[in-house]
């Protein structure tokens, strides 16, 4: 007779533990899966099913690391809970049928056999979503920080740079001095683009490309206000996709990407215009257009400066009439051209020029006569002399010319032609033609007739009064001490521009 086995009343059926860890398993408020020794899973729970939005039917048997965003890291976390027994802090992330990512931090641990089945992995996963995008949140904040602490340490750069700029151009004696350092700061400020200034001649109705920077010089060197819509609009232009029908003309060819152009206008007047041309795919950015109105704030004002002091300089060293140099220029250039010449050991002239018989003239055909006399002979001195002499009003009819790097017998030689000539200057006055007029001319060499400047001025009026009393119409070379006495009237006369000649 067969032994009857009775069931220890104290042992659960298998059906009994099935259902237990299945309670166990839904109890666990985060997701739980138990995977078997292949990566199969064998069980889960509610928490898991809703991560995934799969069937439990389809997940059940299926390849665990196949629901991860990395199932190769899955699969280490699995390998190593078989290896060790246990492993913490695994980050994973799941993704759901809706595309919804919930990111995981992952405990597995294995247990061996018993009555369900072989050894097996348990993953319970914690939901650090929030945590993970709070973390996310604050490195792009911190990311974001440090973009906008290097944006602030390029703008105070620029500032400083821009301030800088001001400073100089303050200092620069002229426009022309200026420009090198317009373009100098243009690249630093905008290294990837190229630029260029232009500015206003021919009394405002063209504009002279001033200086460019950048790699591709391509603004015309002179050209017609009309050629820019910006000057023609009276407001900045930006195009983005230049071609010829947009371009402005002032370009030698349209340039291959978008640019800016920036009318500079102080109190309705038109001083220049700055342009920026950048890469092509590379439009002007919000910064950059606030720097170009910036630094074009800064430009404007500085060649205004710089333009009215021009035209003081000019008021106080230029002839109103003949808009030759005047005594003053003369003064300070003659000491300077001095100084040059004993420094340097080179030779020096001075040549003091008078109208034969101007009195005599305007007393005949007018004041206004004379005055159209006095500039065409202006204007045949420079025009007639090297770009090195310089030519000088002295006053009335007189005129002092400072000749470096010469000798009195050359200059004797060229002025003897230059008074030749002078006399074929036709003038016209009231619609008939003027006589022609003869000069006097009298020369001094430096050192060997004065060491100063102004000893230089007396021996060539000395030599001046000789060439009158000894005939006029002649160039007298200051030859002895006995022409350093000149007519005791020569001064006062000057004073007055009113020498009989």
């Amino acid at each position: 007779m067969p032994e009857t086995i009775v069931p220890d009343p104290r042992v659960p059926a298998v059906s009994d533990l099935a259902e237990y860890n299945r309670s166990l398993i839904e109890a666990c408020p985060d997701p739980l899966i138990a995977i078997g020794a292949e990566g199969q899973i064998t069980d889960t729970n509610q928490a898991f099913l809703a991560m995934t939005g799969i069937l439990r039917e389809k997940l059940i048997g299926s390849d665990f690391a196949g629901y991860f965003t990395d199932p190769e890291l899955a699969r280490a976390c699995h390998r190593e809970a078989f290896s060790r027994g246990s492993t913490t802090g695994y980050p994973l992330a799941i993704r759901h049928t809706s595309g919804r990512l919930t990111y995981l931090l992952c405990n597995a641990a294995s247990y061996g056999k018993g009555p369900i089945g072989g050894a097996r992995v348990v993953v319970i996963a914690h939901d650090v979503t929030q945590q993970k995008r709070r973390e996310e949140e604050l490195a792009q904040l911190h990311a974001d920080m440090l973009v906008h602490s290097e944006e602030l340490k390029q703008r105070e750069s620029e500032i400083t740079r821009i301030n800088d700029l001001y400073e100089v151009l303050q200092a620069c004696n002229s426009q022309h001095e200026a420009y090198p350092v317009i373009g100098s700061v243009g690249t630093e400020l905008f290294p990837k683009a190229s630029g260029a200034l232009a500015v206003s001649v021919s009394r405002g109705h063209q504009m002279e490309t001033a200086v460019e920077w950048g790699t591709e010089p391509r603004m015309a060197a002179s050209f017609l206000l009309d050629d820019c819509w910006a000057v023609r609009r009276g407001q900045t232009q930006e195009v983005a996709k230049p071609d010829a029908l947009q371009a402005c003309s002032h370009f030698q060819s349209p340039p291959p990407g978008p640019y800016i152009c920036l009318p500079l206008s102080v109190r309705g007047e038109l001083l220049g215009l700055l342009n920026l041309r950048c890469a092509p795919g590379d439009p002007p950015q919000p910064k950059q257009r606030h720097l170009l109105t910036v630094l074009g704030e800064v430009i404007k004002l500085s060649l205004s400066s710089l333009k009215l002091r021009d035209a003081l300089r000019a008021q106080a060293i230029r002839d109103p009439l003949t808009g030759l140099f005047n005594r003053n220029y003369l003064d300070e250039t003659l000491r300077r051209e001095v100084s040059r010449s004993a420094r340097h050991k080179t030779m020096l002239c001075v040549a003091m020029l008078d109208i034969d018989g101007f009195k005599a003239f305007n007393d005949t055909y007018g004041h206004h006569a004379g005055d159209i006399l006095l500039k065409a002979l202006a204007e045949f001195f420079l025009k007639q002399l090297r770009a090195s002499d310089i030519v000088c009003r002295y006053g009335g009819d007189e005129f002092v010319l400072v000749l470096p790097d010469t000798n009195s017998q050359q200059v004797s030689e060229r002025l003897d032609r230059l008074r030749g000539e002078a006399k074929e200057i036709e003038c016209r006055h009231e619609g008939r033609i003027l006589p022609s007029a003869s000069l006097s001319i009298g020369v001094a060499q430096w050192p060997d007739h004065g060491a100063t400047s102004e000893d230089l001025i007396k021996a060539a009026d000395s030599a001046l009064y000789s060439a009158k009393h000894g005939g006029r119409d002649q160039v007298y070379v200051f030859a002895s001490l006995q022409d350093r006495t000149p007519p005791p009237d020569s001064t006062a006369d000057r004073s007055t521009g009113d020498q009989s000649g």
